[in-house]
């Protein structure tokens, strides 16, 4: 008896320790499927001690569940709580110090992902837009407000429009849909540069690059 106690005691610590080692903050830097590089922006995925998860892409948390690891062996597989069902098998995973690489294969192709453990959400283009933003060009009143919700406000030369954005997942695009149709979805090639807010007209002739600056008040 004291033998089969040993044993199941030995088994409990080596599953512990497996677990142990993938609890934290990770990030995803790196997504390929076969010769592509398929990486999303901010993608995060966070492990509690119970193998509890929690992921999400920079602020925003989309998806939770457990964490499913087969004792005595190297691989897992993030089963969420919530949304389709993940119909492939589980990851090989492999853990030095803090980077984390998970790979399988998903209709023929292989998948590698490659994480890192963070301290902190990574911040990507859908949270830095956030808030009121005011054109630096003095020839100009333009002052645009993106709220969390996925709607906008433009104030410009003392009109008011609204609308939705859209802020693309893998590119530094941002699409404005008007709420009232009567202009074209605008779409712009959207940069940070220090604290400044940068949108380059895509499609246009025009090649001007408007810059904004952060501001704390409405135009009334």
């Amino acid at each position: 008896m004291k033998v089969y106690s040993l044993l199941f005691s030995m088994m409990l610590c080596t599953y512990a320790s497996q677990s142990q080692s993938i609890v934290g903050l990770w990030e995803i830097k790196k997504v390929n499927v076969e010769d592509q590089v398929m990486t999303p922006k901010g993608k995060w995925i966070k492990i509690e001690q119970d193998l509890v998860y929690h992921s999400g892409n920079g602020w925003t948390k989309n998806t939770e569940g457990i964490i499913d690891i087969e004792p005595d062996s190297s691989i897992l597989k993030p089963i969420s709580s919530k949304g389709v069902a993940d119909p492939f098998g589980h990851f090989n995973y492999e853990v030095q110090d803090s980077t984390m690489f998970w790979t399988r294969e998903e209709e023929g192709a292989v998948v590698e992902v490659y994480l890192e453990k963070i301290e902190r959400l990574p911040i990507i283009d859908t949270d830095k837009i956030l808030g009121a933003w005011q054109l630096t060009d003095v020839q100009q009143e333009i002052v645009l407000f993106f709220r969390p919700d996925g709607r906008y406000l433009e104030f410009k030369d003392k009109a008011r429009s609204s609308g939705y954005y859209y802020v693309h997942p893998h590119r530094s695009i941002v699409t404005l849909i008007s709420d009232d149709r009567l202009e074209n979805e605008q779409r712009f090639q959207l940069t940070f540069d220090a604290e400044n807010l940068k949108l380059k007209p895509i499609g246009e002739e025009s090649t001007r690059t408007l810059v904004f600056k952060p501001t704390r008040a409405l135009p009334e």
